[in-house]
């Protein structure tokens, strides 16, 4: 539903930008997705070539990609820095992330934003 918010619409305009909401759906669970190699990377690359043919901006198959992901869709963006960090300008992560990045997705800026409760268990190691 980000992709119909007016408040998202405003600032892809202001930049020049496409907005693209998806919403990946499985039978199992969250770690079906939020790996790419299991599927959702094609089906990301499918719905831009999809969008780029029936909008006519043929050039959003090559745009470069601000990703923000809430969840398993934080961790799937920091897989996607990791397997294209040459188009990933930026990453807003909320809950989650990975760990251990490749050296090229370095360079890249990427924030993570943490809830209260979010300082423990699996979350230590991103705050060290």
């Amino acid at each position: 539903d980000h992709a119909d918010d007016l408040m998202w619409q405003a600032l892809a305009a202001k930049h020049g930008a496409a907005l693209v909401g998806s919403h990946y759906q499985t039978t199992t669970e969250c770690k079906d997705w939020f790996d790419p190699a299991n599927g959702s990377e094609r089906a990301f690359l499918a719905a831009l070539q999809q969008a780029a043919e029936k909008s006519g901006h043929l050039e959003l198959v090559a745009a470069p990609w601000a990703i923000w992901g809430h969840s398993g869709g934080s961790l799937w963006a920091c897989h996607m820095l990791n397997r294209h960090p040459d188009r990933v300008v930026s990453i807003w992560g909320r809950s989650q992330a990975l760990t251990e990045f490749e050296q090229k997705a370095l360079a890249v800026p990427v924030v993570f934003n943490y809830g209260a409760g979010e300082t423990t268990g699996r979350f230590e190691s991103v705050h060290k």
